[in-house]
């Protein structure tokens, strides 16, 4: 029965790695800048889909030189925020929201020394939660996160934005920055047809054990 079960859970992780993919890839070094606000196109790996990235202000992007490069920075986040906007033709399943990140928290500034960061998803009727916050600290400064999603989305235009949580005190982080980099938008099968390859998957499985016997 373990090794059943074990077969099962390979089966289901082959088909996610074999599947996931990013949709809409942004790296920002096609950054474009007018006053306090840049706009980056995004790389697209489908012909249905189409995005950009740009933040309301409290910029403009910024070169933070090395292997880093351009980076979408905000100042004042929570006054000024990051997002992107992305257009499909077709229905999409958005399995999570993958991205460098970069911030600072200084002592006596409301970001420190940590806050949380949640994103949001507008489909044309206003903003509302999705995925879970993540923590953001000196302790996690330049690393790369995973926002699980999780999002069935039918053709039309959607928005995503990131906004800061649990300050000091205030509602921005007073000149303090957050910086996104290597923003990447993934996509797997719909669930339903993870489920299907993975029964495929266990059927023939069975059917060479019976063949054997």
């Amino acid at each position: 029965m373990r090794r059943v079960l074990f077969v099962c859970l390979a089966v289901l992780v082959l088909n996610v790695a074999a599947f996931a993919a990013p949709v809409l890839f942004w790296d920002f070094e096609n950054t474009t800048s007018s006053g306090s606000v840049s706009t980056s196109i995004a790389t697209s790996y489908d012909p249905n889909v189409s995005g950009l990235a740009s933040q309301t202000g409290g910029g403009p992007a910024e070169d933070f030189g090395g292997s880093i490069g351009m980076v979408l920075l905000t100042r004042f986040f929570g006054t000024y925020n990051p997002y992107i906007t992305f257009t499909t033709a077709d229905s999409l399943y958005v399995s999570d929201l993958t991205f460098q990140h970069f911030d600072n928290h200084n002592p006596g500034f409301p970001s420190y020394p940590g806050y949380s960061v949640q994103l949001q998803l507008d489909s044309g009727s206003g903003f509302v939660n999705v995925g879970s916050p993540l923590g953001v600290s000196g302790a996690n400064y330049g690393s790369t996160e995973t926002i699980l999603l999780g999002l069935q989305l039918a053709p039309g235009t959607y928005t995503i934005r990131w906004m800061p949580e649990g300050l000091a005190y205030g509602s921005d982080t007073n000149t303090e920055f957050f910086a996104l980099n290597d923003l990447s938008l993934d996509t797997t099968p719909e669930p339903a047809s993870l489920l299907l390859l993975t029964t495929g998957g266990l059927a023939l499985f069975f059917l060479r054990r019976l063949r054997r016997v």
